[in-house]
């Protein structure tokens, strides 16, 4: 079995690449209010009461 890696990231559906990183998503968070994901650390939000999604700037309660 190949090991994934940043060289061989193309094989996966972009469903599984983190858009704001580029690599494959790690411990993904999905958004509730546009189904777009990310990973947990790119989110940037902790303290944030709303996270704004980076691909359609939908804004999403931290809550949901």
């Amino acid at each position: 079995m190949v090991g994934v890696n940043a060289r061989n990231k193309h094989i996966f559906d972009t469903k599984y690449i983190c858009p704001v990183c580029l690599l494959i998503l790690r411990d993904p968070v999905q958004l509730k209010k546009c189904g777009h994901r990310q990973c947990e650390t790119c989110l940037n939000a902790k303290q944030e009461i709303t996270i704004k999604c980076s691909q359609c700037q939908s804004e999403t309660l931290r809550t949901e």
